[in-house]
C-alpha cells in the first residue's frame, strides 16, 4: 500500500463468504478504509455495506471494526502486519464490493 490511495473489488460469492487482506503497518501509520458494494460495477448503498474487522491475530480480538457505514479508521501504535476481514451483515447477501485503502504517514 505505498501508493495510497489502494483501490480494490472483490466478491461475497457466498452466503458467510470472508474474504481476507493483509498489510504492513509501521508505529504511527494511519489506515483508512472505505467500503461499498457494487452492482454491475457502480457503487450502491441501498444495500448497506460490507463488514470490515482489523485485527492482528484474530477476528474475535478486531483492532477496529467499522461504523457500520463501511469506514473504518485505525492508528497503528506498533508495527507489523494486520488484516482486513470483508463480509456480508447479513447472512444470505452475497454481492462484489469495492474497498479503497488509505495509509497516513
Amino acid at each position: 500500500m505505498a501508493n495510497s490511495p489502494l483501490v480494490f473489488t472483490g466478491e461475497i460469492g457466498t452466503p458467510g463468504d470472508i474474504d481476507s487482506f493483509s498489510f504492513r503497518s509501521s508505529s504511527g501509520d494511519s489506515f483508512v478504509f472505505e467500503a461499498n458494494y457494487l452492482l454491475r460495477g457502480s457503487i450502491v448503498t441501498a444495500t448497506g455495506h460490507p463488514k470490515l474487522v482489523l485485527y492482528r491475530t484474530s477476528p474475535s480480538t478486531p483492532l477496529e471494526i467499522d461504523n457500520s457505514a463501511g469506514d473504518l479508521s485505525y492508528l497503528a501504535e506498533t508495527g507489523g502486519t494486520i488484516y482486513l476481514d470483508v463480509s456480508s451483515r447479513t447472512a444470505k447477501f452475497t454481492s462484489s464490493y469495492r474497498i479503497i485503502a488509505y495509509r497516513l504517514r
